[in-house]
């Protein structure tokens, strides 16, 4: 089975490298840093959905299930700066329709962080390097529907995975 995922992913890399615009975009400097505006894609098991867990001593932890059946393919947009990610990017699903947008600072992910549901609510984040980041969960509509607090250590490895 990871084999099948693996030789799909590289093929439908391919097949969408096509469809991108070369003159603008994943370029390489003369000391074969990325720069500049990319366009790329990452294939990553479908998720089931996710949890927010509020724990007796007032903290919270946040559980993701995957199904290790599927599998989404991503495109990703954004800058490179240096060899690094740097400023929001872009995350669409197969469908182009926008699921998150991450803010990285020389690499690293550090600012608001946003996923956007098929049902039009969105969950925000502003992620600092500390112990816990406060995630906000929005209706469609815009109002506040709920605030959490949970390990960045475990949102990170959500957004990163």
């Amino acid at each position: 089975m990871r084999k099948i995922v693996f030789i799909a992913f590289f093929v439908l890399n391919y097949i969408f490298s096509f469809a991108i615009d070369k003159q603008a975009t994943n370029k390489l400097d003369s000391l074969g840093l990325k720069q500049g505006k990319w366009i790329e894609f990452e294939a990553h098991p479908a998720s089931a959905g996710f949890t927010i867990h509020d724990n007796e001593n007032g903290s919270s932890t946040f559980e993701d299930q995957y199904d290790e059946h599927k599998l989404n393919i991503y495109k990703l947009k954004g800058r490179y700066k240096d060899g690094f990610r740097d400023g929001t990017w872009e995350i669409y699903s197969a469908s182009n329709r926008l699921v998150f947008t991450v803010n990285y600072n020389r690499g690293l992910i550090e600012g608001q962080f946003i996923i956007y549901y098929k049902n039009g609510e969105s969950l925000v984040c502003n992620i600092k390097h500390e112990v816990k980041a406060k995630v906000e969960i929005y209706l469609k509509s815009g109002v506040l529907k709920k605030i959490n607090y949970v390990s960045t250590q475990e949102l990170l490895e959500y957004i990163l995975y």
